[in-house]
């Protein structure tokens, strides 16, 4: 390979880095604590504050009229401005607090369309942070802390899938596979790797490490994977709705009802084999709210036990998100002949007890089904909790809390401290016994911990102090395999070759050696991934990314370096500062 091709796969190299590191050190250097405490909320919490804020910016506007837009907020500026571009008048002279809302005047309400934009900025300001948080590199609960979720199973449930009174073999085993597709959802969710066990017979204990998002904990949860198909009754639709809107205060209870999955007496007119459901969309913070009501028959058409797969996409004509799910042939065959009888008539996909769309049937369906009216997220999240089942036994969550880091701020300080010093020692030792190559050496070992750090933000994986620890033995690793090659070149050069040669020789006769040590601890490393605990995992996982980045950058990048800087005379050892 040409010289010019290598520099070029080496600056590749290094900008795919930087890419993946960017979110995390724009995360951990650049985010004041006080924004990064905003990303940890839930949607509600987010809904509250944005208000909030959105409430107080439009106070100090209102007193402080002909005052100057102070420096935190001086983003209502833009605002204003965008506003009154929109009006057709194009202001831009805009600096005082009643300027800004003079902005807003055309519309008839000015202070709630200020109020408007304002809890919009914020809203999307934290929800900006929330995806830069989920792209930075995760720290672990031994190193940051993050959440304890404890869940009590209930037995009840069980009995009712059984047909029987459970004994506790059959509850343990039920438990076991909870746990499995728990870690399943929580793995396909792309949350942080998470440590699941059982504690004591009929409970279920999460750790989450970070700040996970509290709504996609929520739906990982609560969403039990029930999915069914109920035929609508339209007639009773909209008698139900006449009725609730003349009675407002029946509906309040209604609601409360739905939204809360609590039992409730329906009006006298629907008929016994019908039930009234809740339909729910979400707002611009993901919170799901009920949106409206529709009768359904009890008995459903097709139940989720026919579901093969279900995956997010697309619709092709609108771009909007769906989710397609494949049914098997036996359910297909049921559902074509109840879809083929019923062509004309709404249809109700519920899951979890909430419809989740209506349409009207317009051709016999089969194995295929494809629902919609989702935004990406609730799209994604369905397809998850869908293909990864329901639970076998359901859960309640008993206690949901934040726990702090296990190891404490001294103990991350003094370890990341000892880090330090140890990287340090080994680039101050490696010029010591090979002098100029030996910086050489020490600029590979850097960009091998960048590789390493940049492939673990980038892959969305956790840090730990056991991985920490990976990540030094890689370095010492890393600087095992220069020192190899580095006596390699002493040799040939003793034995009068020159200076370019024997880089290149002593690299050669170094490549075997070097692969042999590092694929039988890959080998290692991918056991303890596959059988290992959690901690242990973080280790190998660490470990095994940085043998492949300490190949890379011993044999590739510190040929090229030596390749670049080696001419006639070479500098590898400070008994004798050069060979000619």
């Amino acid at each position: 390979m040409r010289k010019t091709e290598r520099i070029l796969i080496a600056v590749l190299a290094i900008a795919i880095c930087v890419w993946f590191l960017f979110p995390t050190i724009r995360w951990y250097a650049f985010v004041s604590p006080e924004d990064k405490a905003l990303t940890t909320g839930s949607s509600l919490q987010v809904k509250e504050y944005s208000q909030g804020q959105a409430r107080t910016a439009l106070l100090y506007m209102e007193q402080n009229g002909s005052s100057e837009v102070p420096k935190e907020y001086s983003f209502v500026i833009e605002l204003a401005k965008n506003q009154s571009r929109e009006k057709g008048t194009s202001k831009t002279d805009i600096k005082t607090c009643s300027d800004v809302l003079s902005a807003f005047s055309a519309s008839s309400d000015e202070g709630q369309a200020f109020m408007s934009a304002v809890e919009k900025h914020y809203r999307e300001y934290i929800q900006s942070l929330k995806e830069l948080s989920s792209k930075a590199l995760q720290l672990g609960l031994d190193l940051k802390g993050g959440m304890s979720i404890l869940l009590d199973v209930d037995p009840s449930s069980l009995a009712q899938r059984l047909g029987h009174e459970p004994s506790e073999a059959e509850i343990s085993s039920a438990i076991d596979e909870d746990i499995e597709i728990l870690k399943n959802r929580i793995d396909q969710f792309g949350m942080a790797e998470p440590e699941i066990r059982k504690q004591g017979t009929q409970q279920i204990l999460i750790e989450l490490a970070g700040t996970p998002d509290p709504e996609r904990v929520d739906a990982f949860l609560k969403g039990k994977g029930a999915l069914a198909f109920h035929l609508a009754d339209s007639l009773s639709t909209q008698r139900a709705q006449a009725y609730y809107a003349q009675n407002p205060e029946e509906f309040q209870a209604l609601a409360y009802a739905l939204e809360n999955n609590l039992p409730f007496t329906q009006p006298s007119f629907i008929p016994a084999d019908r039930t009234i459901a809740g339909s729910f969309s979400t707002d611009a913070y993901g919170i799901e709210q009920l949106s409206g009501i529709v009768v359904i028959y009890r008995k459903a058409a097709l139940d989720g036990g026919y579901l093969l797969s279900a995956e997010k996409g697309k619709d092709s004509t609108s771009s909007q998100p769906v989710v397609t799910f494949k049914i098997s042939s036996e359910g297909g065959s049921i559902f074509y002949d109840f879809t083929k009888a019923h062509i004309g008539q709404p249809l109700s996909i519920v899951m979890d007890g909430h419809v989740k769309s209506t349409a009207t049937i317009r051709d016999a369906l089969s194995t295929n089904v494809q629902i919609s009216g989702f935004t990406d997220e609730e799209a994604e999240n369905i397809a998850i909790i869908l293909k990864t089942a329901s639970l076998p036994i359901s859960v309640t969550v008993s206690s949901q809390q934040t726990v702090g880091a296990s190891l404490g701020e001294d103990s991350v300080r003094i370890g990341l401290k000892a880090i330090v010093f140890g990287f340090v020692l080994v680039v101050i030792i490696m010029i010591a016994l090979y002098a100029g190559s030996g910086i050489i050496a020490d600029i590979a070992l850097v960009m091998n911990l960048v590789i390493m750090v940049a492939t673990l933000g980038g892959f969305g994986s956790t840090l730990t102090l056991t991985g920490i620890a990976g990540l030094i033995l890689s370095v010492g690793m890393a600087v095992d395999a220069n020192v190899i090659i580095f006596e390699r070149i002493k040799d040939e050069l003793k034995a009068g070759s020159l200076p370019k040669k024997a880089v290149s020789v002593g690299f050669s006769k170094a490549l075997w050696t070097i692969l042999d040590s590092n694929i039988t601890t890959i080998i290692a490393a991918v056991v303890l991934i596959i059988f290992g605990s959690s901690a242990v995992k973080g280790f190998a996982t660490t470990l095994a990314i940085g043998i492949v980045s300490s190949l890379f950058t011993s044999l590739f990048l510190s040929h090229l370096l030596m390749d670049l800087v080696v001419g006639e005379k070479i500098s590898i050892s400070w008994r004798r500062r050069t060979f000619k």
